[in-house]
């Protein structure tokens, strides 16, 4: 009888174990998909520095998504503000590393040219 128990005890622990890896797996296909969950976006953060009326810092970035319900990491925000600033152009970091909206740019709006750019196209 002791042994049936253990048996079956064992068994129900590797079941345990296989299904905990399968959820892992699924978790991690499921990370990369858009369109899911809570992810932070380079127009979230374009937006909260276009509203700010000063320089922001980071994690004042983050503090002020996190006021608006996104649950966004330091480094996530760090690594879009840095985008936005290299690639997109509609931020700069001021020399004491805080960024500010582009003053040329007026409002900010994703995937636009600005207005003496659209003329150039």
């Amino acid at each position: 009888m002791r042994e049936a128990v253990r048996s079956e005890q064992g068994r129900l622990e590797v079941e345990a174990l296989q299904i905990e890896d399968a959820l892992a797996i699924q978790a991690r296909r499921n990370r990369g998909k858009s369109g899911g969950g809570n992810r932070l976006s380079r127009a979230q953060v374009l937006d909260v520095v276009e509203r700010a009326e000063r320089p922001l810092t980071a994690a004042e970035v983050q503090a002020f998504l996190s006021a608006d319900g996104l649950n966004a990491s330091l480094n996530a925000v760090r690594n879009h503000l840095a985008r936005l600033e290299e690639n997109d152009r509609r931020i700069v970091r001021t020399p004491d590393g805080r960024f500010v909206f582009h003053p040329r740019f007026g409002i900010a709006r994703p995937n636009e040219p600005p207005e003496d750019e659209a003329h150039t196209l």
